[in-house]
């Protein structure tokens, strides 16, 4: 079965992106696994894991993030990151966070309401922390509509977590911390379906990574 979903996975890629870019995605995530020794493959449906509270049909399946289209973006986020605090909402096994990692972050907040992928995340931070600069990560095992967005967090992270009703909810929350403590803040938003929740908030686009037919990212600001 797993088998039938990577090979799946490969072809819908290659007919999106091309042969080319699926080429060098594959080979990115095996450096990245290589480098860090940690586990944050595969594919996993919401409905086969333990979730917190009543959001789980309004959540996506997990996916980990591609690590040379993840350092494109942060290209664009321009912030001093010593002073800056990164947040992921459905961080799954970490990925993005241990990416982030690498960019010296004052503090890595990740948010996941799958206690399987929570307690994976737990398990790769630990492995990781040698391998980058001191930094606070804090991992939180957490339905994201019931986390109080610190008023200090200025790069937020989505790998396509939710659905639009619960995108909007979590934007609302963002809006409210702005509101406490005005400040530039950044979206690193990956498979950007619902950006329209963004685009009727104000937020502006800065940038839009494409991969041949396939818009795999885009980087918003306010």
């Amino acid at each position: 079965m797993k088998l039938l979903k990577y090979t799946r996975r490969i072809h819908n890629s290659i007919k999106t992106r091309g042969l080319y870019n699926t080429i060098n995605l594959i080979t990115d995530d095996y450096f990245f696994k290589q480098k860090f020794g940690v586990d944050t493959g595969g594919v996993y449906e919401l409905k086969e894991l333990k979730t917190l509270g009543n959001n789980a049909d309004r959540g996506v399946y997990y996916q980990g993030t591609n690590y040379r289209y993840f350092k494109k973006t942060m290209q664009k986020v321009i912030v001093n990151f010593s002073e800056s605090t990164f947040i992921d909402f459905g961080c799954g096994k970490g990925k993005a966070l241990i990416m982030a990692g690498e960019y010296g972050f004052k503090k890595i907040i990740g948010v996941e309401f799958a206690k399987e992928l929570y307690d994976i995340c737990l398990q790769n931070i630990e492995k990781i922390k040698p391998k980058v600069d001191p930094i606070n990560f804090e991992i939180l095992h957490k339905d994201a509509t019931e986390f109080e967005i610190p008023n200090d967090v200025n790069v937020f992270f989505f790998n396509n977590p939710f659905d639009y009703d619960l995108t909007e909810e979590v934007v609302k929350k963002m809006d409210l911390s702005l509101q406490a403590n005005p400040r530039k803040i950044y979206v690193i938003y990956f498979s950007p379906l619902h950006k329209a929740v963004f685009e009727k908030r104000n937020y502006e686009q800065v940038f839009e990574l494409k991969a041949k037919n396939k818009l795999e990212a885009i980087v918003l600001s306010k």
